[in-house]
């Protein structure tokens, strides 16, 4: 199939799922699909996004931030969002709420992540306190394992949380987490200095600030951890390009060169060759970088210009297949490692995506949109 004949289709029959926050792809079932809704409940598709159903028996949540399925346990998923945590044990079909104990202690919630190799292992954070929340029975109890003393929930100047948590994939007692203001000082421009990263070494059980003058004060985007060595990070930053650390977040580096704006929303690793970045730039479109990041090229040919990149997603089956979105123009998709993009557009009636995510097996590419709710490509084989 080539890419004019590829079509996204609007998994909106049966039921609608207005703008997603956040989705996930059961990792055993490339059609199970578990979607949250920025008003409020979540979503489940039995049959790769053809037609949902409304999973939020149980609870009456708010807007969501994120979703996650457990590796190894595909029953069981976690949510987050305004009104704290929940968990579904059955696949979405009913819901348990757990803010109860330290995790009723906050209103608003950033991010939920889940050990990849103990799914009992659950970690929170809090978008406004600065709070780390740890589980070891999969929700039943909480422990509050750290909390940011600079952070108040109560001055919406001292607004800050972990937007991003990130387990090492080849060591999952090394976990990284960024700190970013809140999300609506974000989107209004007006944040100033958060506190950069912290880490933690024994499972998420305790954490430090692993900072140096580089990262100190920096609003973390996104962070992408080598698939093979848990000491190589990268963080994308609001007003400071790209940060590496290649000694577990001891000292870390601007690589910078031939970055054009400061804005790095999103970043990915080519799982074939970890040397190969992609960065997305706010209004600022697609680079890349071929040597770890010491040198980035502008890889924006065939995309709009202004592109405000917020996700990359790499072909799980060919790392030269990559996916792009850009919020104003659309999805774009690359052949050639990025050399070249085009428009996939054909059937995708709002051109505002957020997230881009492959199924397991690479076959389907799944959008979330502003407003329309989750479309599904049928990729080219």
């Amino acid at each position: 199939m080539g890419l004019e004949g590829s079509r996204w289709a609007w998994g909106a029959s049966g039921t609608k799922v207005g703008f997603p926050i956040d989705f996930q792809v059961d990792p055993r079932n490339p059609n199970r699909i578990f979607a949250n809704a920025y008003g409020g409940g979540n979503f489940l598709s039995e049959d790769g996004g053809r037609t949902w159903a409304i999973a939020s028996h149980g609870y009456t949540g708010a807007q969501l931030h994120a979703i996650t399925v457990a590796p190894g346990d595909p029953r069981r998923v976690y949510t987050i969002g305004r009104s704290g945590p929940f968990r579904s044990l059955n696949g979405g079909d009913v819901w348990e709420g757990l803010s109860y104990g330290a995790a009723d202690m906050s209103s608003e919630w950033y991010d939920v992540a889940i050990d990849p190799a103990n799914t009992s292992v659950v970690l929170i954070s809090g978008e406004h306190q600065g709070n780390m929340l740890r589980s070891t029975d999969g929700g039943l109890t909480w422990r509050l394992a750290f909390m940011h003393p600079a952070a108040n929930a109560t001055d919406p100047t001292a607004q800050h949380g972990f937007k991003a948590i990130a387990f090492a994939p080849s060591d999952h007692n090394i976990v990284y987490a960024g700190m970013s203001h809140d999300r609506n000082r974000i989107d209004q421009g007006t944040a100033g200095p958060s506190f950069g990263m912290y880490k933690s070494t024994d499972n998420g059980v305790t954490w430090r600030e692993s900072n140096d003058a580089q990262s100190a004060g920096q609003n973390i985007s996104a962070l992408a951890v080598h698939p093979r060595d848990p000491n190589t990070v990268y963080a994308a930053t609001l007003k400071g390009g790209v940060l590496k650390s290649t000694n577990g977040g001891q000292t870390w580096q601007a690589i910078n060169q031939g970055l054009q704006l400061p804005d790095i929303r999103s970043i990915a690793i080519d799982w074939q060759n970890p040397q190969v970045l992609y960065a997305g730039a706010e209004n600022g479109g697609m680079y890349k970088s071929a040597n770890g990041g010491a040198i980035w090229q502008l890889s924006s040919n065939g995309m709009d210009p202004q592109a405000a990149v917020r996700t990359i997603a790499i072909d799980p089956n060919n790392a030269q297949v990559v996916y792009a979105a850009d919020v104003h123009t659309g999805v774009y998709r690359s052949d050639n490692g990025g050399a070249l993009w085009v428009r996939v557009n054909n059937g995708l009636r709002t051109r505002s995506v957020k997230d881009l995510a492959f199924s397991s097996d690479g076959s389907m590419l799944y959008a979330a949109t502003e407003g329309e709710g989750v479309f599904r490509l049928e990729t080219a084989r």
